[in-house]
């Protein structure tokens, strides 16, 4: 319409259909494909060669290229959820997803019981290699090839978490370069076409042109809110940037000479060291129970199962021998570590400062020659 409006007033437009979804069958009537989130794409690509300031022929003709070597899919596991409607869109209850889902909770391939992470990856994947793309001067379907670049877009539909949508697209990526074995270049994660509430998300994959053209637009900067800042592997790079493990600070060992030996003046001190250690876990583990229930209350439900989880790592670590009993402060540290090991959560930054600050209390005592008597 706007397009129509523009050329009806005089100003040059053109237009360009983007039909992406995989969803739907090419054979299908008049409507043909759903454009779904795909398109992002076509706008980077168009918004990048307009302001090189190249003409209005060789946008539409950098945008068509863009659109006939994108194809997409949506997985979701619920629909969205219209704002004033009086229903829900619930044909999705129980444990169930739905491939192919529309943005606008249209009907998808099918139903499924949930998969996992890997599974999906899998399945969306190859139902999008296998409907395959028609290049802009190709005269038939096309797919990926081994050793082929394409970029990626994983699309939060609307409801799903970062979490939950980096674990998938490790799939992904994972999945095309094993199993497909192209080479994924760039990688765009973010909620970029979304529905209300949906929880869900469609893949993208566009299969870059041989002139790199396309990859070169699409890198170019941009100060949309929602443009996420891709993961690009290049061709001379060994591994993919993200992937990249730093180098780990090396600590200087503590010299045989600077460690101080701790006078401890209490009588049995391991063995109460010990015996208190374990009697607390104990009791911990044992009412575990009953701080989950009571914790709902003031926090969020999981104070019990991490207190156990604590307790039972100490515990593990106390029976193991893994613990210097002898040394006030060391015990300490060692118990710090048994904390940060295991217990996640508010509750254990406390416990693990707690213990820390205290062994270096200590350290510092004995190197000062301050006596410690409570």
């Amino acid at each position: 319409m706007a397009c129509e409006i523009a050329n009806g007033e005089g100003r040059p437009c053109k237009m360009v259909v983007v039909a992406d979804d995989c969803a739907i069958p090419r054979s299908k009537g008049e409507t043909g494909a759903r454009g779904v989130a795909g398109t992002i794409f076509v706008h980077k690509v168009a918004r990048a060669t307009a302001a090189a300031g190249k003409s209005l022929d060789e946008l539409h003709a950098m945008a068509s290229l863009c659109n006939s070597r994108i194809w997409s899919l949506g997985v979701a596991l619920d629909a969205v959820t219209i704002p004033g409607a009086t229903t829900m869109n619930n044909r999705l209850e129980g444990n169930k997803i739905e491939i192919g889902l529309g943005i606008h909770g249209e009907a998808g391939i099918r139903q499924s019981k949930m998969m996992s992470a890997d599974e999906i990856a899998k399945e969306m994947v190859d139902t999008v290699h296998e409907f395959g793309y028609k290049p802009l001067n190709g005269s038939g379907i096309e797919k990926i090839a081994e050793g082929d670049n394409v970029a990626l877009l994983v699309n939060n539909l609307g409801g799903t978490s970062n979490f939950e949508i980096a674990i998938l697209t490790r799939s992904i990526v994972l999945y095309l370069e094993k199993v497909v074995k192209c080479k994924v270049t760039r990688i765009f994660v973010g909620a970029l076409m979304t529905s209300f509430d949906m929880h869900g998300v469609s893949l993208s994959i566009l299969s870059l042109d041989e002139n790199n053209k396309i990859a070169e637009l699409l890198d170019e900067a941009s100060d949309a809110p929602a443009w996420c800042k891709a993961d690009v592997w290049g061709q001379t790079m060994s591994e993919r940037p993200s992937a990249t493990l730093l180098p780990e600070v090396v600590v200087k060992p503590i010299a045989a000479s600077d460690v101080i030996n701790e006078t401890v003046s209490i009588p049995n001190f391991s063995n109460l060291a010990k015996a208190a250690i374990s009697a607390s876990c104990t009791a911990l583990i044992e009412n575990e129970p009953k701080l989950t229930e009571w914790d709902p209350i003031v926090g969020d439900g999981d104070c019990g199962i991490t207190m156990a989880r604590g307790a039972n790592e100490v515990i593990k670590r106390l029976e193991g021998g893994m613990l210097p009993l002898e040394s006030p402060s060391k015990l300490l540290a060692a118990l710090a570590d048994a904390i940060s090991a295991s217990m996640g959560g508010t509750s254990g930054i406390i416990f693990e400062l707690m213990l820390r600050k205290a062994s270096t209390y200590l350290m510092e005592a004995q190197k000062s020659g301050k006596v410690v008597d409570e």
